[in-house]
């Protein structure tokens, strides 16, 4: 049987070796999304371990690669910043006179 995943109404294959998206809920990491490869799919795993199971809330597709045009950034939105290996939720506090900006992880 074929694992899927639901996001906005569309169904999402979700197969052996995809790339994929997981967030981690342990201190320190919540709000954070790493990539990751599927090496298992778990209906089909017959006693063997797996390196870390991952509830499917917690797991979502990569993003196209360009999701910036037409988008404007002002102090107050909520993003996604990658920063130290992973995507955090954060903030941005201020836009700075250089057109770059500062936020909040």
């Amino acid at each position: 049987m074929e694992k899927n995943l639901k996001k906005k109404g569309k169904i999402l294959s979700i197969a052996k070796d995809c790339e994929l998206e997981v967030s981690l809920q342990e201190d320190g990491f919540k709000g954070s999304w790493f990539r990751a490869i599927l090496e298992q799919n778990p209906t089909r795993v017959k006693g063997k371990k797996l390196r870390e199971t991952i509830e499917r809330c917690f797991i979502r597709p990569v993003p196209p690669e360009c999701l910036n045009e037409g988008v404007v950034f002002k102090e107050g939105s909520v993003v996604d910043a990658y920063f130290n290996n992973g995507w955090w939720t954060g903030l941005i506090v201020v836009e700075r006179p250089d057109g770059s900006f500062f936020g909040l992880l």
